[in-house]
């Protein structure tokens, strides 16, 4: 063991916890496409809301659903995905100012534990490159099968009723958002799943609770210097003609969607009439990802009656902020403890949650969650040698 934390040993370095620099930088899909490789689709874009009418039936999740796609589709290089898609739009991107690559899911765990949240153990594992870390999470399980005779709600069901993906991103599976701010400090590339979209015809400004939100990046201007002003066909999967040059396969990459402005993404949740939820128990999974809209599906045994619509607008954040300003203080210190005992470090570390401690440690892949993954290959880490 390296060291260890708890809520105690953490302090509240900074006052300033707001994200800033918001930026989208990038975006793909998984596709199953081209079923002999593991393949995604850059830019791609999201499923768009096209909801049937209502009541509407839903039959309950079943069959084979995703933990982590990206881990169960890419295993050895989880992060692989996110540094091909970065590299293709926005080539001249410098990592070297980047202190840290994650999943929202990686954040939202870390500041679960600070908070005292729901006590889950995890485990992620850091790799240093130059000035960066790199955090990939890790699950036991990438996906689980649902069993005809198993009951895990209708989530999955619904998404695949309410929402449909462009013809020019058929047979996607996700879609995956790249998007870069400081935080307390630290520079952060931040990678997340997006449940949708709003159509092309839905105003923002008028879904329930609203106020216009700002764009953070202003993507749609930003088109021309990314090459991509128009919709971009497909071309057949290679890693070497679109994404980083390899000495073998190891990922195709398909050029196909459209960027899609952040200020259109939605998180959608599903629960039972008489349970439902808001804003505030969805909000640190908005927070970290900077998503605006949220809907939520309210069912009676599969029949949905009623979708509640929800724009999480500048108040709203500044309150939560405010609210949570100790804790989230607290995980920009912890942030900065692991990073820094890591690249103390001559081996390979991994971080453990585990009841409310969170502990890092010297580790080797050799059982685990992990047993698949490996370290960055070489012309990965050569990247962060293009604009040094």
């Amino acid at each position: 063991m390296l060291a260890q934390w708890t809520v105690a040993d953490l302090q509240q370095t900074t006052t300033s916890v707001h994200k800033k620099n918001f930026a989208f930088l990038s975006s793909y899909n998984w596709s199953e496409q081209d079923l002999s490789n593991s393949t995604i689709i850059v830019p791609g874009c999201p499923s768009r809301w096209d909801p049937p009418p209502l009541p509407k039936a839903v039959r309950p999740d079943n069959g084979l659903v995703f933990v982590d796609q990206n881990a169960y589709r890419h295993p050895k290089i989880p992060l692989e995905p996110l540094l091909q898609a970065l590299h293709i739009t926005k080539p001249s991107f410098d990592l070297n100012k980047v202190q840290l690559i994650t999943d929202r899911n990686n954040l939202r765990k870390l500041f679960e534990a600070i908070c005292g949240e729901k006590h889950r153990d995890f485990e992620i594992a850091v790799e240093i490159v130059n000035n960066t870390a790199l955090f990939t999470r890790l699950e036991r399980c990438t996906s689980e099968v649902i069993g005809s005779q198993e009951f895990r709600g209708y989530g999955h069901e619904f998404e695949k009723e309410f929402t449909k993906y462009p013809s020019s991103v058929k047979r996607s599976t996700s879609h995956h958002r790249i998007v870069t701010y400081n935080f307390g400090g630290l520079n952060m590339v931040v990678r997340f799943e997006a449940d949708g979209a709003l159509p092309p015809a839905m105003d923002p400004a008028n879904i329930t609770k609203a106020t216009p939100a700002k764009s953070s990046q202003q993507i749609l201007t930003d088109l021309p210097s990314m090459g991509l002003q128009d919709v971009l066909p497909p071309t057949t999967p290679t890693s070497s003609g679109l994404g980083i040059p390899t000495s073998a396969s190891r990922l195709g990459v398909m050029k196909a969607g459209e960027p899609v402005p952040q200020d259109r993404i939605l998180e959608i949740k599903t629960r039972v009439e008489h349970r439902a939820i808001g804003i505030p128990e969805c909000m640190s999974q908005l927070w970290f990802s900077d998503t605006r809209n949220l809907f939520i599906g309210l069912h009676n045994s599969g029949t949905f009656h009623t979708i509640n619509k929800y724009q999480v607008d500048e108040g709203t954040i500044s309150q939560w902020e405010k609210q949570h300003e100790k804790q989230l203080g607290q995980l920009v210190d912890l942030l900065g403890k692991i990073i820094a005992t890591a690249k103390g470090s001559s081996c390979r570390t991994k971080v453990r949650g585990v009841k409310g401690k969170v502990i890092l440690e010297e580790w080797q892949a050799m059982h685990g969650p992990a047993v698949h993954l490996t370290k960055l290959p070489a012309d990965l880490i050569a990247l962060w040698s293009l604009n040094a």
